[in-house]
């Protein structure tokens, strides 16, 4: 159906109908996600010229992007469900890269640290040294549940060398 004029377009092939040709850009709680691709100019064009025909629902050429998306999306799906078995090691692969990077990260930080550290030190100035390993280890208490136990354990362990700053009764990494 033509929203414009409320007409059945005659050329949409039957299988089509409104409903199958347009696709919400949100979900149910109305969250939505912008995606930016290039294209070759020439399909843009004529995905431009599809949405100004005016003889489908879409009003902007993200509608038709979207359906097209979807349209791909169900193609893949019926005629190689091996791409679900793949998804998932795709997603798997994401995951490790980003504790990868995430770790990587935590590396620098703690290098940042003990380079703070070890600045204070050399300047003779223990009392600061001790400050950042004591709020260091204060920021390790905040770091609750099982996937930053790795990040406490690696922390501790290279702040650990630092204990000589502190009194044998204080140890600001107890309980850690």
């Amino acid at each position: 159906m033509d929203y414009l004029t409320q007409d059945e377009p005659e050329h949409i092939p039957a299988r089509y109908s409104d409903r199958d040709l347009w696709v919400p850009a949100s979900n149910d709680r109305g969250e939505t996600k912008a995606v930016t691709y290039s294209l070759p100019p020439d399909i843009v064009r004529l995905v431009g010229e599809l949405v100004e025909s005016r003889e489908f629902p879409w009003k902007k050429q993200s509608d038709a992007f979207r359906w097209f998306t979807i349209e791909g999306l169900r193609a893949l799906k019926n005629v190689m469900p091996h791409l679900i078995p793949e998804l998932r090691r795709v997603e798997a692969m994401m995951e490790y890269l980003r504790s990868e990077h995430r770790r990587q990260m935590h590396v620098k930080m703690v290098d940042r640290m003990q380079e703070t550290i070890e600045g204070y030190l050399d300047l003779g100035a223990p009392e600061e040294a001790r400050r950042v390993v004591s709020n260091v280890a204060e920021r390790i208490r905040e770091w609750e549940g099982d996937d930053n136990a790795w990040v406490r354990a690696q922390t501790v362990e290279k702040m650990s060398k630092y204990l000589k700053l502190f009194d044998h009764e204080h140890n600001p990494f107890e309980g850690l």
